[in-house]
């Protein structure tokens, strides 16, 4: 029986893998599963909690939810209470759990090897697409999204707009595309969506993204991204594509050393 299972979620491959190799190099038996088999006592790692019908017996929670702009429902914090451990990415988050008597530890979401999914990076002037949006969509992102598609119609720029992107499909479109757009789900208390930002600075996209509420990861990616709002991002955008003054195959490079840096 493994010691350790990883309970699989499309939203953090990449994560989960690099956990789990870690763990294995150490000696450690792993096996990661669809299918929650709730009699397996072998401790479990949990990256979507929020979406499992039934938990194991034995289990630990990795938390990537935006707790206090999302309102989520009780039946959510009351799976918490189960688990043995629960690590946390945001500071907030975990200030939040513990207004309702939830321990949590921080474990910041960083890059990592794995995460480099392109060796040779297409030069700006090869990519085809302009800008991406890659999310869920609500009422907010549509709000936001329509005068910069508008934009995007009279400027002739290409752009991908979509929710169900995920693995190698997310890696060839972001391979291709000059922006990535990130725009909060939520209107307030947001925390950065870093698995996606570091993903697209990894994959050499210049990152358009609103501030957040959590002062963390806004100081750590500061100078990473560039920062907008929603009122101006349609502007952002054509200020980025057709300024002659910024090589943006050097600022992609500049930005991604420093994001090695800091984190």
């Amino acid at each position: 029986m493994p010691e350790l299972i990883f309970v699989s979620c499309k939203y953090f491959t990449s994560l989960i893998q690099y956990i789990k190799q870690y763990f294995e190099r150490h000696c450690v038996t792993c096996l990661e599963i669809d299918v929650i088999d709730p009699y397996n006592t072998s401790m479990h790692i949990i990256f979507d909690i929020r979406d499992r019908a039934y938990l194991p017996l034995n289990f630990m929670v990795y938390n990537f939810e935006q707790l206090e702009a999302s309102n989520l429902s009780d039946e959510f914090y009351s799976k918490l209470t189960f688990a043995k451990h629960i690590f946390d990415y945001s500071e907030n988050n975990i200030t939040f759990l513990n207004t309702m008597g939830i321990d949590a530890t921080f474990m910041p979401y960083s890059w990592f090897p794995s995460l480099r999914n392109v060796k040779d990076h297409l030069l700006m002037k090869d990519r085809i697409c302009s800008f991406m949006f890659i999310g869920y969509f609500n009422e907010r992102r549509r709000t936001i999204l329509m005068p910069i598609h508008e934009n995007a119609k009279n400027k002739k720029q290409k752009m991908f707009i979509g929710s169900d992107l995920w693995g190698i499909n997310y890696t060839g479109q972001s391979t291709i595309t000059k922006i990535a757009l990130n725009i909060h789900c939520y209107n307030n208390n947001t925390i950065l969506e870093v698995h996606r930002i570091i993903t697209c600075i990894l994959d050499k996209n210049i990152v358009l993204t609103e501030r957040s509420s959590d002062k963390y990861y806004d100081e750590l990616l500061d100078g990473c991204v560039t920062w907008i709002d929603e009122s101006n991002a349609a502007q952002v955008i054509n200020d980025t594509l057709y300024n002659d003054k910024i090589n943006l195959d050097v600022l992609v490079q500049e930005r991604l050393r420093l994001m090695l840096t800091k984190m």
